[in-house]
Protein backbone atom coordinates (compact mmCIF):
# COMPACT_ATOMS: atom_id res chain seq x y z
CA UNK A 1 0.00 0.00 0.00
CA UNK A 2 1.46 3.33 -0.92
CA UNK A 3 -0.57 6.22 1.32
CA UNK A 4 0.81 8.90 -1.21
CA UNK A 5 -0.65 7.56 -4.31
CA UNK A 6 -3.35 5.10 -2.45
CA UNK A 7 -2.06 2.30 -4.67
CA UNK A 8 -2.29 -1.05 -3.28
CA UNK A 9 0.47 -3.35 -5.45
CA UNK A 10 -0.54 -7.16 -6.09
CA UNK A 11 1.00 -9.70 -8.08
CA UNK A 12 -2.41 -11.39 -9.16
CA UNK A 13 -5.99 -10.19 -9.41
CA UNK A 14 -6.90 -13.55 -10.63
CA UNK A 15 -7.77 -14.78 -7.30
CA UNK A 16 -9.71 -11.97 -5.71
CA UNK A 17 -13.42 -12.77 -4.81
CA UNK A 18 -16.33 -10.92 -5.76
CA UNK A 19 -18.26 -9.98 -2.95
CA UNK A 20 -21.45 -9.39 -4.70
CA UNK A 21 -23.68 -10.65 -7.64
CA UNK A 22 -22.52 -14.23 -6.84
CA UNK A 23 -19.32 -13.66 -9.73
CA UNK A 24 -16.58 -16.32 -9.05
CA UNK A 25 -13.93 -13.52 -9.17
CA UNK A 26 -13.76 -10.11 -9.06
CA UNK A 27 -13.83 -7.55 -12.57
CA UNK A 28 -10.18 -6.32 -12.70
CA UNK A 29 -10.41 -4.01 -15.44
CA UNK A 30 -10.82 -0.98 -13.38
CA UNK A 31 -7.83 -2.18 -10.96
CA UNK A 32 -4.86 -2.16 -13.19
CA UNK A 33 -2.86 0.72 -13.60
CA UNK A 34 0.28 -0.97 -15.23
CA UNK A 35 1.72 -4.40 -15.80
CA UNK A 36 5.09 -4.44 -15.11
CA UNK A 37 7.62 -7.12 -16.28
CA UNK A 38 10.28 -8.58 -13.69
CA UNK A 39 12.47 -11.61 -13.24
CA UNK A 40 11.24 -15.27 -13.50
CA UNK A 41 9.01 -16.38 -9.95
CA UNK A 42 8.36 -13.34 -8.74
CA UNK A 43 7.59 -14.45 -5.24
CA UNK A 44 7.84 -11.29 -1.79
CA UNK A 45 7.59 -7.54 -2.47
CA UNK A 46 8.49 -4.51 -0.39
CA UNK A 47 7.22 -0.93 -0.83
CA UNK A 48 9.69 1.81 0.19
CA UNK A 49 6.73 4.63 -0.08
CA UNK A 50 9.54 7.29 0.81
CA UNK A 51 11.93 6.56 -2.21
CA UNK A 52 9.53 5.36 -4.31
CA UNK A 53 10.43 1.82 -4.79
CA UNK A 54 9.03 -1.32 -4.99
CA UNK A 55 11.23 -3.90 -4.40
CA UNK A 56 10.09 -7.54 -5.88
CA UNK A 57 11.58 -10.81 -4.96
CA UNK A 58 12.35 -13.26 -8.17
CA UNK A 59 13.18 -16.94 -6.79
CA UNK A 60 13.58 -18.58 -10.01
CA UNK A 61 16.29 -16.08 -11.18
CA UNK A 62 17.89 -15.32 -8.17
CA UNK A 63 17.26 -11.52 -8.44
CA UNK A 64 15.76 -8.39 -7.23
CA UNK A 65 13.71 -6.29 -9.23
CA UNK A 66 13.78 -2.48 -8.57
CA UNK A 67 10.68 -0.75 -9.66
CA UNK A 68 9.88 2.87 -9.95
CA UNK A 69 6.33 3.81 -8.58
CA UNK A 70 6.64 6.96 -9.93
CA UNK A 71 6.18 5.67 -13.51
CA UNK A 72 5.65 1.93 -12.95
CA UNK A 73 8.64 0.74 -14.49
CA UNK A 74 11.70 -1.50 -13.66
CA UNK A 75 14.29 0.79 -13.83
CA UNK A 76 16.91 -2.18 -12.74
CA UNK A 77 17.29 -6.01 -11.90
CA UNK A 78 20.11 -6.84 -8.96
CA UNK A 79 21.37 -10.25 -9.16
CA UNK A 80 22.15 -11.72 -6.06
CA UNK A 81 23.72 -14.62 -7.72
CA UNK A 82 27.31 -15.86 -6.14
CA UNK A 83 28.86 -15.03 -9.50
CA UNK A 84 28.11 -11.69 -9.68
CA UNK A 85 28.19 -10.10 -5.51
CA UNK A 86 31.47 -8.75 -4.45
CA UNK A 87 34.15 -11.77 -3.46
CA UNK A 88 33.62 -10.32 0.11
CA UNK A 89 30.59 -12.98 0.81
CA UNK A 90 31.31 -17.07 0.99
CA UNK A 91 28.06 -17.10 -0.87
CA UNK A 92 24.60 -15.45 -2.98
CA UNK A 93 21.25 -15.92 -2.17
CA UNK A 94 19.62 -18.80 -4.12
CA UNK A 95 15.79 -17.88 -4.39
CA UNK A 96 15.05 -15.01 -2.56
CA UNK A 97 11.32 -15.25 -1.76
CA UNK A 98 10.54 -12.46 1.22
CA UNK A 99 11.62 -8.80 1.23
CA UNK A 100 11.58 -5.78 3.87
CA UNK A 101 12.73 -2.10 4.20
CA UNK A 102 14.49 -0.32 7.06
CA UNK A 103 16.45 2.61 7.26
CA UNK A 104 19.62 2.99 9.26
CA UNK A 105 20.95 6.14 9.76
CA UNK A 106 19.14 7.81 6.73
CA UNK A 107 20.28 4.97 4.36
CA UNK A 108 17.50 2.78 3.19
CA UNK A 109 18.56 -1.19 3.35
CA UNK A 110 16.72 -4.01 1.35
CA UNK A 111 16.42 -7.18 3.49
CA UNK A 112 15.98 -10.49 1.27
CA UNK A 113 15.63 -13.51 2.80
CA UNK A 114 16.75 -16.64 1.01
CA UNK A 115 15.56 -19.97 0.69
CA UNK A 116 17.20 -22.57 -1.04
CA UNK A 117 20.71 -21.02 0.57
CA UNK A 118 19.21 -20.23 3.78
CA UNK A 119 20.38 -16.80 4.20
CA UNK A 120 19.95 -13.19 4.79
CA UNK A 121 21.25 -10.30 1.98
CA UNK A 122 21.26 -6.98 2.41
CA UNK A 123 21.29 -4.28 0.10
CA UNK A 124 22.04 -0.25 -0.20
CA UNK A 125 19.28 0.35 -1.71
CA UNK A 126 20.81 4.34 -2.46
CA UNK A 127 23.57 2.25 -4.17
CA UNK A 128 21.72 -0.83 -5.07
CA UNK A 129 25.05 -2.98 -3.99
CA UNK A 130 24.87 -6.09 -1.90
CA UNK A 131 26.75 -4.99 1.51
CA UNK A 132 26.47 -8.01 3.39
CA UNK A 133 24.84 -11.86 2.90
CA UNK A 134 24.38 -13.41 6.62
CA UNK A 135 25.76 -16.09 7.64
CA UNK A 136 28.68 -15.20 5.71
CA UNK A 137 30.17 -18.66 5.92
CA UNK A 138 30.29 -21.88 3.30
CA UNK A 139 27.83 -24.51 4.15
Amino acid sequence: LDAISETVMIFNLDDLVAAADGLDTADDSEFIMASITVGNGPYGLTLDAANNRLYVANTDDDTISVIDTLINQEITRVSLDDDDIASAFKRGCDQPFDLTVATYNNVPFVFAACFASHDVVVLNAQTLAVVEVFPNTEL
